[in-house]
């Protein structure tokens, strides 16, 4: 640094001088300064970003290893209750059982659906966990009627046993691999576990190899939704149409997704469920995939999923279902009816059903996904719609007013609004209902009277909530 003292004219008093200090830096150092500001601002800020990517991490680390580890529990505890229930004659300890084993297997189901593995087809490991709690439960129900358990009854207890045996033990094992050094699953999108070591766990390998061993999984026949004989029936609505080539299910993906948006359409394999398909993976201009899946009977589309994040929330819920609507409009499906929504990471998950003479047919259900940024359709689920969907229903008759399924409801409620609906039940069964939405001190039911004899078929809780309207 230079400094200079500059002195006064030679006139004035010499004693008296003023001096000034003057810093005089080169042109460069101002660069340097300039430079060296900028980059503590630039690091702290790459910092700032750098916390809170580990903070994400470690927020999705916790949550796929809390699902994990619930996964393995709750199959463990459908173990115990089985064995317990295979050997076991009482009709109220069997009851108990089967109230553990419903409740477990919905929380397997839960957890499995929360762990990075859905490029993986479980189907079968999905329909275990589905038919396990559904044939326990309506087996307490028969029993609580009076019913004795059968011999064959018995045996697929001792069976479904085998199996949860079988897929807890292979997940205390994967567990021990992922645990034993440290867990860290890295990002939403990973679908390895990585120990502490570097050691990669692939989870995609190992539950495509737990899918296996539920190839030779034995058919349950019973009165249930997830019956094997029930998962086997025909589709009403895909029934005599025309099989059609790959050819044209492209043809269909290229009418339900704008031409002008698809780069590439790949096709991916087929499926031989329920609902046979063709399946796609289509990439659009911004080379975001989306599976979809084409009906081969009618070239109905079945399943659509867009891979797409959706950063923030623009749209409100009647925007966003009135988008919707117009979709299945496009799509050649009318008269469909919004009922419930639910709101997950800015997308809305909207249940549509037929509705034909003011009777709203729940059975023939749609699912959609809606992006609350710009109404994007970012999914696409109609197989209810496809196995139920029929012009000739045959229902059971109204022999009963509306004024006379009233007096069936509980005093105790407040009545908001009344209509009718057909609900599914057990089986392949439906029944024309009253539907009555009521009220009890803060709590909102849906209560269903059978058309017919005024019979008490079903109650559904409402829940509302600023991300939804549910029922359970």
């Amino acid at each position: 640094m230079d400094k200079e003292i500059i002195s006064s004219n030679s006139n004035e008093d010499k004693n008296q001088k003023n001096t000034r200090w003057e810093f005089n830096f080169p042109k460069s150092y101002y660069l340097i300064a300039v430079l060296s500001i900028l980059g503590i601002l630039l690091g702290g800020n790459a910092v700032v970003k750098n916390n809170q990517l580990n903070q994400a991490n470690s927020m999705i680390n916790s949550i796929y290893s809390k699902s994990f580890l619930e996964l393995a529990d709750s199959v463990a505890e459908i173990d115990n209750c089985l064995s317990k229930g295979a050997v076991s004659h009482s009709p109220g300890y069997l009851t108990e059982l089967s109230d553990k084993i419903y409740v477990q297997s919905y929380s397997a189901m839960n957890s499995l659906g929360q762990l990075p593995v859905n490029h993986i087809e479980l189907d079968n490991t999905s329909k275990f966990l589905s038919q396990v709690g559904d044939f326990t439960y309506n087996l307490s129900k028969r029993v609580a009627e009076g019913h004795q358990i059968t011999a064959d009854e018995q045996k697929s207890l001792a069976q479904l046993s085998g199996y949860a045996s079988d897929l807890a033990d292979k997940l205390y094992r994967l567990e021990d691999s992922m645990f034993k050094d440290g867990m860290n699953f890295g990002t939403a999108n990973s679908q390895k576990a990585f120990a502490k070591a570097k050691n990669a766990v692939d989870m995609g390998g190992s539950f495509q190899s737990i899918e296996e061993n539920f190839q030779d999984y034995p058919a349950l026949i019973y009165d249930g939704p997830f019956s094997d004989h029930i998962l086997r029936m025909e589709a009403l609505h895909t029934k005599g149409k025309d099989e059609i080539t790959r050819v044209q299910a492209e043809d269909k993906i290229r009418e339900f997704i704008p031409k002008d948006k698809i780069k590439k359409i790949a096709y991916s394999g087929s499926t031989n469920g329920t609902i046979p398909t063709y399946k796609y993976v289509v990439t659009d201009n911004d080379n975001i995939r989306t599976s979809i899946e084409i009906s081969k009977h009618g070239g109905f589309v079945v399943f659509m999923l867009k891979d797409r994040d959706v950063k923030e929330k623009k749209l409100d819920v009647k925007d966003a279902v009135i988008k919707g609507g117009e979709y299945l409009t496009k799509a050649g499906i009318h008269s469909m009816t919004e009922s419930y929504y639910e709101i997950k990471d800015n997308v809305i998950t909207v249940n549509y059903a037929y509705k034909e003479n003011g009777i709203t047919m729940y059975p023939d259900l749609i699912k959609l996904k809606i992006a609350m940024d710009n109404g994007e359709m970012l999914g696409f689920e109609s197989k209810g719609y496809l196995m139920s969907h029929t012009e000739e229903r045959s229902l059971n008759p109204v022999n009963i007013t509306i004024e006379e399924a009233k007096n069936c409801v509980s005093s105790a409620v407040e009545i908001l609004s009344m209509n009718m609906a057909v609900i599914p039940k057990n089986g392949s069964k439906e029944v024309l209902c009253y539907e009555f939405v009521t009220k009890l001190n803060d709590k909102k039911f849906i209560i269903y009277i059978n058309a017919t004899d005024g019979r008490e078929e079903q109650i559904l809780m409402l829940m509302e909530s600023e991300n939804g309207v549910l029922t359970v």
